[in-house]
């Protein structure tokens, strides 16, 4: 039970999933983790779907109808989005593991978009608290370190610190999106935490990320003084730890704007070779399909000299265009704005559409300097930003509709008081 409303078998089955996520970003050693995931989550969403009762279903048949039409729309972008990756394949090849890859975010999206519940946000909220404290925990240990060039940096249970440096500042959102970003103990502390994450990641591009997740935090609560002043303390003792613990000349000379290649730690001269020898000397078709999902890859190992070990773009809107062409890129960007809109109109909670697009933005931004589609651990937090927003509402609904019940039996106990 949670709150006041007993939790079905059949949901509470699906909640365990997605609160079991972060397990899976930790077993990232593992192959066949994803695939045992995936396939408890295709379950467990068939189950919770199958456990709604007729009478509920029939109670709001309109209702329904609209929700069937939402689902209808979004599962026909998708095919069409995964038929066109699927195209280049029969000509340059790819994986249909990689296909389910890219596609698995609107998969996700799908399984749950039609279960969601006012219990769905607990989930949600355990698996991003999970992602902050379980990687604090592995601070003491050189499990959760790296050495990245001369700086030893910290990844927690993920393969890469900027997986953790991400996963972090989204846990924050989605716990804030719980809290309506209100200053709660819990969340405080969870963005105290998630700075010193951020900041031993020595993830730079996270370090704007978490920074402006703050001045939306603030944002949203009025930007008043004494908020202010907490926010510059926070600053303040996330900037001593670093000076604490790294060399200062070690630790900020990457940020040295003077030496571009030095800033970029070597990805502009990628990008120049993917844009000269790939986008510019594409045909027209290639431009518009792509040329298949490897293609990035190909080119720096061909053209890229000094820098061959380097297996991708390391920018999500080049390795679009490269290997999806401009359809694919157009199909890509469609499908967010189909979850987006779906999730404005399923959650009218105050401020929703600010909230969706940062969480968009967030993803965009990380794309700067990776490529992002072709991993969970970059774009599912989105999808489960939009089905926190979701669920939130459907709370708030539930909590209108207990309180409506309540009042209307309050009046017709009043005359039988008075007869009595």
């Amino acid at each position: 039970m949670i709150g006041r409303r007993m939790i079905r078998f059949s949901e509470l089955v699906l909640l365990v999933v997605i609160a079991a996520k972060p397990a899976m970003d930790a077993l990232y050693a593992v192959p066949i983790a994803k695939y045992v995931y995936m396939f408890a989550l295709i379950w467990a969403a068939f189950l919770a779907y199958a456990g709604k009762s007729d009478a509920a279903i029939r109670g709001r048949s309109v209702a329904q109808v609209s929700e069937r039409e939402g689902s209808l729309q979004i599962l026909f972008w998708t095919l069409t989005y995964a038929s066109l990756l699927y195209l280049p394949a029969t000509r340059y090849g790819i994986s249909i593991h990689e296909i389910f890859k890219i596609v698995s975010p609107f998969i996700l999206y799908l399984l749950v978009r039609g279960n969601v519940t006012a219990h769905l946000r607990y989930a949600i909220l355990a698996l991003a608290l999970m992602v902050i404290f379980a990687n604090a925990l592995l601070l003491p240990f050189d499990f959760g370190w790296v050495r990245w060039g001369s700086v030893r940096t910290f990844k927690g249970f993920y393969y890469f610190k900027t997986d953790l440096a991400y996963s972090v500042v989204t846990s924050l959102l989605l716990i804030g999106i719980f809290f309506d970003f209100r200053m709660r103990p819990l969340f405080v502390l969870a963005i105290l935490v998630a700075a010193v994450e951020v900041v031993l990641s020595n993830a730079r591009l996270n370090y704007l990320l978490f920074v402006l997740f703050l001045a939306f935090l603030f944002w949203r609560n009025g930007v008043s003084l004494a908020r202010l002043a907490g926010s510059a303390a926070v600053v303040i003792t996330v900037a001593t730890i670093g000076v604490i613990l790294y060399d200062s000349v070690t630790y900020l000379s990457p940020l040295d704007l003077t030496d571009i290649n030095r800033f970029t730690q070597g990805r502009d001269k990628i990008w120049n070779v993917l844009v000269n020898e790939g986008l510019l000397k594409a045909s027209w078709a290639d431009l518009l399909f792509g040329q298949g999902m490897w293609f990035d890859w190909d080119i720096i190992n061909e053209y890229g000299y000094g820098f061959k070990l380097t297996f991708d773009a390391h920018n999500e809107l080049i390795h679009l265009l490269l290997t999806q062409g401009i359809l694919g890129l157009l199909l890509y960007i469609w499908l967010y704005v189909c979850l987006t809109r779906d999730t404005l109109r399923r959650a009218r909670m105050p401020g929703a559409p600010p909230v969706a697009l940062f969480a968009i933005a967030l993803l965009a931004l990380q794309g700067l300097t990776s490529i992002v589609s072709s991993f969970a651990s970059k774009t599912w937090p989105v999808v489960l930003v939009f089905l926190m927003m979701q669920s939130v509402q459907k709370a708030s609904e539930t909590r209108s509709a207990t309180t409506t019940a309540g009042m209307d039996d309050n009046r017709e106990s009043q005359p039988a008081a008075a007869s009595a």
